[in-house]
């Protein structure tokens, strides 16, 4: 009974968690809904794009209403290489230029230093507490010296406190916007990747959009965009921006910025709360009707309607903290897990008074609400009655519990259902063929550092040398191309011009990755004089030149190639698109791309990849290497599926036990209701047999109504969920039939025991009774 309630708890109290940081994302921001990301709008599509550095820079000037502005721009390349002592260096990925009105609008207070002069010379940085903490531990590191790889001495200037979970940014190291200028003179005509402005009190977003995009006309007459699109920081998460800040967002979720799917979770969990509650309910009056006797006698000794039913609310609300207590000992012992798979912190923070409070009137209100009913019907026994003889009204409400026990039926059916599906979902995309082989290859990505290119020779020996290594070969992977380049191919009586992506690779690509030649020659194949005057296309850019293309001449690049072949097309961005985009392949004169392939024997692939890591810091002790394992790197699609089929399969087993808890309740006062008129019919000669099976028919009467309902739903809502995937299972009627016998057996072992006890009942002792 307090497990019923405790799942219940459990599942809301998590999901309630889960939503409130989902919906106050920045909410760490003093000032947020006063705070705006600027944009410009460009013609076409009503897109969006980063707002010029020359307009940027003019708005706080020449609007009023505005009290500061931030521009923010991050650092190119994705990481930069950290050290105090020219030996550890530590690898550093959220990295900014910023100017001084980062801390007029964001809320980022310091640690150490003052925000006045954070900025004040070219070379000051700004750094997060972690990483104040691994370079410089428990020392004050103002005025301290810190090397960046590639980029030279910077003199630490100031120290954020420690970022909270909640906000989207949570810059590791921030640089001067003069530093950037210097890094790169052209970015001061350029785009800023975040421009932010704090507006004063009252500002309508809608005015604040038409008189900056009046300033930008009056700037830029000829200018080609055609408005200025603003968006709230609260609303960064769910809008436009989020795929900006998504890059460095701390805490991104598997469900995504998608309050659709989001509040499903708050739905399903609320269901399953108020299914705990109407288990607890059934049990909680099955169990008191037994203590008919004990009510009776209490009633006799003076106790009137009013102190049962405080007794029974008292034992209900005892019981409902009881389950709160089972919860957070079970949110303490699961919380790292529910943290992995929700992708946010899941937890209870003690510290927040306000949310022991609604902890404590939450379980409250549940021990009230799951006591009420029973305390309303117990209370109202006739003690004459029940010390002669009569057992209460045993079948009270059965028509209601009925009702509620088909919808906790039905809802368990689709979660059931949805796991079913999800499993073999998951189990689809799993086994789909890319179009190329990933068995045992490795990819050793060389693009990261121009050390390791230049010394691609000597480096690649030593891999072929790794005992274990068969072949080696060049290619895009883990990633998919290398840009686009100009493609023209005169058809005689068409031209036909278009972008299309450029991969770049070594001779042996095709080979090594099993790809088949649908038509013409490979590299490897070709015996032109230059391969590197010549190319193989894909079967989706020969469909688009039309037939006979091999031998052909096209322009790509401003460079004329031959066409030596065409190879079968394969899956390269993953099972969200899993149908091949036109591609033009290269040999690279100069090694250029993305990883050295590497076919090894299949052993020891963890001894291996060290040995190829050792190799990479041979040439280069700061830059870390990459070594991936294509065979076990899973797709994105593919890791998100797993973690939505974890969470239903979670959701979907605590309603199911919650309904086999409600189930136990029901059937027992069910055949506490029988017991007279089963007696009566066994004296009259009925078989155990012939009994069981009539005493069991209402409970699959109602599982079958339940299936009826659900069934059609369930094949409904999957329909609509897998139509968001591009490689899909089809439904079909054997789910149904596996969820049908899942739930005919659970609901046969839950009751069939106390109603088989219940059909072989001794009569004569029972009327006796």
């Amino acid at each position: 009974m307090v497990f019923s309630l405790a799942i219940g708890m459990f599942c809301f109290i998590i999901a309630s968690v889960y939503i409130d940081f989902e919906y106050t994302r920045n909410s760490n921001h003093k000032d947020a809904d006063r705070v705006y990301r600027v944009m410009v709008e460009m013609v076409e599509d009503g897109r969006h794009t980063y707002l010029p550095y020359s307009f940027a820079s003019e708005i706080g000037v020449l609007h009023p209403e505005i009290e500061s502005v931030s521009l923010l721009d991050i650092v190119p390349g994705g990481e930069l290489y950290l050290t105090t002592n020219e030996e550890d260096y530590i690898k550093e990925r959220s990295c900014y230029y910023a100017d001084e009105g980062l801390f007029d609008v964001f809320t980022f207070p310091l640690k150490f230093g003052s925000q006045a002069n954070a900025f004040s010379e070219i070379n000051n940085v700004v750094i997060s507490a972690n990483l104040s903490e691994i370079l410089f531990k428990d020392e004050n590191p103002i005025g301290k010296s810190i090397n960046v790889h590639k980029k030279g001495t910077f003199q630490v200037s100031g120290v954020f406190e420690d970022v909270p979970s909640k906000s989207l940014l949570n810059p590791g190291i921030v640089f001067t916007r003069e530093q950037m200028y210097k890094d790169d003179p052209r970015r001061k005509d350029s785009w800023v990747n975040f421009t932010h402005v704090k507006v004063m009190n009252g500002v309508n977003q809608y005015e604040l959009e038409e008189n900056l995009f009046r300033t930008y006309k009056n700037l830029f007459p000829e200018g080609k965009f055609v408005g200025v699109f603003s968006e709230n920081l609260n609303d960064t998460y769910w809008g436009y921006s989020y795929a900006d800040y998504a890059g460095g967002a701390q805490n991104s979720s598997f469900i995504g910025a998608n309050k659709a799917l989001i509040n499903t979770v708050g739905y399903v969990a609320l269901g399953i709360l108020l299914c705990a509650i109407v288990g607890y309910l059934s049990l909680s009056l099955g169990l008191s009707l037994k203590r008919s006797k004990e009510i009776g006698v209490r009633k006799v000794n003076g106790a009137n309607r009013k102190d049962i039913q405080q007794q029974l609310l008292s034992e209900s609300i005892f019981y409902a903290f009881m389950a709160l207590l089972i919860t957070i000992v079970s949110l303490e012992l699961t919380g790292d897990y529910f943290t992995k798979l929700f992708g946010v912190p899941i937890g209870i923070d003690y510290s927040k008074f306000d949310l022991l409070i609604e902890l404590f009137v939450f379980t409250l209100i549940t021990g009230i609400l799951a006591g009420l009913y029973p305390a309303f019907v117990i209370s109202k026994l006739n003690p004459v009655k029940i010390l002669t003889g009569y057992n209460g009204p045993q079948s009270a409400g059965f028509g209601l519990k009925r009702v509620l026990l088909i919808i906790q039926l039905v809802v368990t059916i689709i979660l059931v259902f949805g796991t079913v599906v999800q499993i073999e979902q998951v189990k689809k995309m799993l086994s789909f063929d890319f179009g190329y082989n990933k068995e045992s290859l490795l990819a050793f990505q060389i693009e990261r550092d121009t050390k390791i290119q230049e010394n691609y020779t000597a480096i690649l020996n030593e891999i072929q040398s790794l005992e274990g290594v068969k072949r080696t070969s060049g290619g895009p992977f883990p990633y998919t191309m290398n840009g686009y380049r100009s493609l023209k191919y005169d058809k005689g009586d068409t031209l036909i011009q278009d972008d299309v992506a450029l991969v770049l690779v070594a001779n042996n690509y095709f080979d090594l990755m099993d790809i088949d030649i649908v038509e013409g020659n490979s590299f490897t194949e070709s015996n032109v004089p230059s391969i590197y005057s010549t190319c193989v296309i894909n079967e989706a850019l020969a469909k688009q030149l039309g037939d006979n293309i091999v031998g052909q001449v096209i322009n790509f690049g401003d460079v004329n190639r031959r066409v030596l072949g065409v190879a079968k097309d394969y899956t390269d961005w993953g099972l969200s698109s899993p149908d091949a985009d036109p591609r033009v392949f290269v040999v690279s004169e100069k090694n250029s791309f993305h990883s050295i392939l590497i076919k090894h024997d299949g052993e020891h692939t963890a001894q291996l990849i060290r040995k190829l890591e050792a190799v990479w810091r041979s040439h280069e002790r700061v830059i870390s290497p990459e070594v991936i394992n294509l065979e076990t790197k899973k797709d994105w699609t593919v890791d998100r599926e797993e973690k939505a089929t974890t969470l239903t399969g979670f959701l979907s087993t605590m309603v199911f036990v919650l309904s086999l808890l409600n189930l136990l309740g029901y059937s027992v006062m069910y055949a506490g209701s029988k017991l007279k008129n089963i007696s009566i019919r066994r004296i009259l000669g009925a078989e155990s047999l012939e009994l069981f099976l009539h005493l069991v028919k209402p409970f699959f009467t109602s599982l079958g109504v339940s299936l009826t309902i659900a069934l059609p739903i369930a094949y409904w809502l999957m329909n609509q969920y897998l139509n968001d995937y591009a490689v899909r299972i089809d439904l079909n009627p054997l789910q149904a039939i596996l969820v049908s016998f899942i739930m005919f057996l659970a609901v046969l072992l839950v009751v069939g025991f106390q109603l088989l006890k219940t059909s072989r009942v001794n009569a004569i002792d029972k009327l006796k009774e």
